[in-house]
C-alpha cells in the first residue's frame, strides 16, 4: 500500500514590499498538481493567498502580497493532495504604502515640498524588511528632514512606531538609521557629474593601475595605493570598492556584481562606492554610497554598517 501524502512547509522568507515567500514540498505519490498557500492571522482570518502548480519532484513556491496595516503575527499553512501543513507563527514588519511606496517616502516628498524644494523629490520603492519567529523591536520606518529650494536630506530610521518627521524620539538610542536620501539640483547636467565623482576624482587623482582581477562575468581595475581599491563600469555606471583588506574588497566587488544581475540601477550616470574602513579592534565597516544623476539633479542613497545589498536596492528603478 502505497504511504499517504505528506506536506512540508519551510520557514517564510521576505520576497519584495509586504511580500513573503513561501516554499515547501509535496510527497509520496500524491497525484496533485496543485496547491493553495494561505497567510493567516491568529485570529483565523486569511489575509493572502496563491494556488500553485508543484514541479515534478514535488516541490512548490508562492508568493503572498500581505496588507499593508502595519506589523502583524502572521502563520502560513498550504492544502492539496489530500493533505495539508502549517507553520509556527512569525512576526512580519508589513509597511503602510501610498501609491505603491513606503509611506514614510510619501512624508518626506511632503515635507520636502513644504520647506521649499523646487524641483523633483526622488525616493526609493523599497526599505529592507524582515519576518521572523520573535517580535522586532524596530518594526517601523520614521524619517528626520532637512530641505531648502536646491536640497533635501532625508534620514530614513528603523523605529519601534511610526514617527512623524522631525519628532524628537528618532534623536534616541531606540532609533536606527536604516539610510539616508539626498538630492540637490544644479544648473546643467555637467555640473550634476562633475559633483557626483569629485571625491572619486581625488582619491584616484594620482592613484596608478596595479592590475585586473575577475569579479565573474567583468574584470576590475585594481589598485594598491594610497588605499586597496578595485575599479570596474557597468554601463554607464562606475562601481568602486576601496579599504585596508584587499580580500575583502574582493568579496565585496563580486557580491555586487552578482545583485546587479538581478537588481537594475536606472539607465544614467551613477557612481556607486563603497568605501571600507578598520576599526581599532580589526572590525569591518562599510559606508556605501549609490549616487546617479536625472537630468539636471543629482541623488544619492548612502548606507552604514555594511548594508550594501539595502543601498543598491533602494536605489534601483
Amino acid at each position: 500500500m502505497a504511504e499517504p501524502a505528506q506536506m512540508i512547509l519551510y520557514a517564510p522568507t521576505v520576497w519584495a514590499v509586504n511580500t513573503v515567500h513561501v516554499t515547501g514540498n509535496l510527497s509520496n505519490g500524491t497525484t496533485a498538481t496543485s496547491v493553495t498557500v494561505e497567510a493567516v492571522t491568529a485570529n483565523d482570518e486569511v489575509v493572502a493567498a496563491n494556488k500553485v502548480n508543484t514541479s515534478a519532484n514535488g516541490s512548490f513556491a508562492a508568493n503572498l502580497h500581505l496588507p499593508d496595516y502595519g506589523p502583524a503575527n502572521l502563520f502560513f499553512k498550504a492544502y492539496g493532495g489530500g493533505t495539508a501543513a502549517s507553520t509556527g507563527v512569525f512576526y512580519f514588519n508589513a509597511i503602510p504604502l501610498v501609491q505603491g511606496a513606503p509611506a514614510v517616502f510619501n512624508e518626506v516628498h511632503i515635507g520636502a515640498q513644504q520647506m521649499g524644494t523646487n524641483f523633483p523629490v526622488w525616493t526609493p520603492t523599497w526599505l529592507p524588511q524582515a519576518i521572523t519567529s520573535t517580535p522586532q523591536s524596530q518594526p517601523a520606518y520614521s524619517a528626520n528632514l532637512a530641505a531648502k529650494s536646491f536640497t533635501y536630506t532625508a534620514d530614513i530610521f528603523a523605529t519601534t512606531r511610526a514617527y512623524p518627521i522631525n519628532d524628537s524620539a528618532l534623536n534616541t538610542t531606540a532609533s536606527t538609521e536604516i539610510a539616508q536620501i539626498s538630492g540637490q539640483s544644479f544648473a546643467n547636467a555637467k555640473a550634476a557629474e562633475q559633483q557626483m565623482m569629485y571625491g572619486l576624482q581625488q582619491t584616484f587623482a594620482q592613484a596608478l593601475p596595479s592590475g585586473t582581477l575577475s569579479l565573474g562575468n567583468l574584470s576590475g581595475v585594481t589598485y594598491n595605493s594610497p588605499t586597496p581599491a578595485i575599479l570596474w563600469h557597468e554601463g554607464k555606471w562606475t562601481l568602486v570598492v576601496q579599504g585596508p583588506v584587499p580580500q575583502v574588497n574582493q568579496t565585496e566587488a563580486q557580491a555586487i556584481v552578482r545583485i546587479l544581475n538581478q537588481v537594475y540601477l536606472p539607465p544614467t550616470h551613477g557612481l556607486v562606492f563603497v568605501q571600507n574602513t578598520t576599526s581599532v579592534n580589526n572590525t569591518q565597516s562599510a559606508v556605501t554610497e549609490v549616487s546617479f544623476i536625472k537630468g539636471t539633479d543629482l541623488y544619492t542613497v548612502s548606507t552604514q554598517a555594511g548594508q550594501i545589498y539595502n543601498a543598491l536596492v533602494m536605489a534601483a528603478e
